[in-house]
């Protein structure tokens, strides 16, 4: 497990093609989205990545997260999926690239949807991806999020309004004309003694940088 978190945390922009968009010169014809199989979660390598992405790397660029905030909540996403409480679909363009991705969970109002995570890889964006994911991930149904400061502007071009400020340091939005109302189940692993030292291994290569 060690391996695999490593190399998902110090290649994934690579592998993803996470770079700046002035190295792309294309434009996206096709995007196909597809629901990941929550009992084949870990076996999906795009699923993993863009999971590691998110989780990893976009929450500490974005919140400042520490290495044990991002482990156990990538841990917590991965467990809510193979549980299915929540569900993953991700956007591929014709060569089956993995360019995006969201992850929503599954409230008890039959109206509303927790979006706990949407991601687009950067040369990909403003092309209407994140737009696809949600219209295939909603079904009709309002999304209630907590957007990070720097995607404020994305989640008002799209529909969302604010609700309020978060003690996280998240803004609480929503594409619901009233403040969204729900519980929700949630489900996640407790650390163990592995996780402990996969965290100190993170800290070791992060420090080492």
């Amino acid at each position: 497990m060690e391996k695999v978190v490593y190399a998902a945390f110090s290649r994934i922009r690579r592998l993803l093609g996470f770079k700046s968009s002035s190295e792309f010169n294309f434009k996206i014809m096709k995007i196909f989205i597809r629901e990941i199989n929550k009992d084949n979660l870990m076996a999906d390598m795009s699923a993993s990545m863009l999971l590691v992405n998110f989780y990893a790397m976009e929450m500490e660029k974005a919140l400042g997260w520490s290495i044990e905030k991002r482990f156990m909540n990538l841990q917590k996403a991965q467990t809510m999926i193979q549980q299915g409480l929540s569900k993953m679909l991700i956007a591929e363009n014709e060569q089956r690239m993995p360019v995006g991705m969201i992850v929503c969970t599954e409230t008890d109002n039959p109206k509303v949807l927790r979006m706990e995570a949407i991601s687009v890889a950067e040369p990909f964006r403003a092309k209407g991806v994140a737009k696809k994911l949600m219209d295939a991930a909603g079904a009709g149904k309002e999304f209630h999020a907590y957007a990070t400061p720097q995607s404020l502007s994305w989640y008002k071009h799209n529909g969302f309004r604010v609700v309020g400020n978060h003690k996280e340091g998240t803004i609480e939005v929503t594409t619901a004309k009233d403040d969204p109302e729900y519980n929700f189940k949630i489900k996640a692993p407790l650390m163990t003694e592995i996780d402990v030292e996969i965290i100190k291994h993170l800290k070791n290569l992060e420090s080492s940088k």
